[in-house]
């Protein structure tokens, strides 16, 4: 039998960089969604009553507990 394809070490290197992309982007993403929690989390814990009252929450921390191509869970920590 006769071989059609033998990888060499352009196209390894290619497939390499290519896993090391993907990679980066899943990182980017996942801190995009991490500042996105953030941000709608200081908004719902900060609140105005009648300019009587209010209250500022300040996010410390967001964790992504499960995430799907649709929608995510996040957990936000703050004060």
């Amino acid at each position: 039998m006769e071989k059609i394809f033998t990888p060499n070490k352009w196209f390894v290197l290619f497939c390499g960089i290519l896993v090391l992309m993907f990679g980066a982007l899943q990182v980017v993403a996942n801190l995009r969604l991490q500042e996105l929690a953030k941000t709608e989390g200081e908004r719902v814990f900060s609140w105005k009553w009648s300019g009587l009252a209010s209250s500022t929450g300040v996010i410390e921390q967001s964790d992504i507990l499960k995430k799907t191509e649709t929608d995510a869970i996040v957990r936000v920590k703050g004060m």
